[in-house]
C-alpha cells in the first residue's frame, strides 16, 4: 500500500472520529452524528478490503463519548456500510449513485436497531431508534454524495 493511501485513510479515520465526537446530539441510549459522511466516503475511495476499516474512527468516537458497549457494533456496522456504499457506487450508473449512499444510511439505521435491541435486551427498542438513525443516514448520505467528487479528485491527484 502506498504511503499516500495510508495517509488519506488516516485523515478520513481521524475526521470520522472528530465528526462523531464533536458533531453529535445525544438521544436516549444513542446519538446523532455526522461521522457517517466520511464512513461512506471511505467506501467510494477505497477497495472493499480497505473500506472495512472505516469503522475505526466512529468506534473511537463511541469510546470517547462513553458509549463503549456500542464500539464493537460500530466497528462492524460502519465497515460494512462503507463496503456497501462502495460496491453500489461502482455498480450504479452516474444518475443513480445517490442510491448507494442512501442504501448505506438505511443499512446503518437498521443495523443499529438490532444493536440497540441486543444491548437493551429488548426488541421493542428496535423501532424507537430507526427514525433518528434514518435521519442521520439520510443527512450523511446527502453530504457524502456532495463531497464524493471532491474526494475522488483529491485521491486522483495524490497518485
Amino acid at each position: 500500500m502506498k504511503l499516500r493511501t495510508m495517509a488519506l485513510m488516516a485523515v478520513l479515520t481521524a475526521g470520522s472520529a472528530i465528526l462523531t465526537i464533536y458533531f453529535m446530539v445525544p438521544y436516549s441510549i444513542g446519538y446523532f452524528n455526522l461521522g457517517d459522511v466520511l464512513v461512506m466516503s471511505f467506501g467510494v475511495l477505497f477497495a472493499p478490503g480497505l473500506a472495512l476499516l472505516a469503522g475505526i474512527g466512529p468506534m473511537i468516537g463511541d469510546f470517547a463519548l462513553g458509549y463503549g458497549p456500542f464500539a464493537p457494533f460500530t466497528l462492524a456496522i460502519k465497515g460494512i456500510e462503507a463496503v456497501l456504499v462502495g460496491v453500489l457506487y461502482r455498480a450504479l450508473p452516474k444518475q443513480l449513485k445517490i442510491l448507494a449512499f442512501l442504501a448505506g444510511g438505511l443499512f446503518m439505521a437498521v443495523s443499529y436497531g438490532f444493536a440497540y435491541a441486543f444491548i437493551g435486551n429488548s426488541f421493542g427498542v428496535f423501532f424507537s431508534y430507526i427514525l433518528p438513525d434514518s435521519i442521520q443516514g439520510i443527512v450523511s448520505a446527502i453530504l457524502a454524495f456532495a463531497i464524493s467528487p471532491l474526494l475522488i479528485q483529491l485521491k486522483k491527484g495524490m497518485n
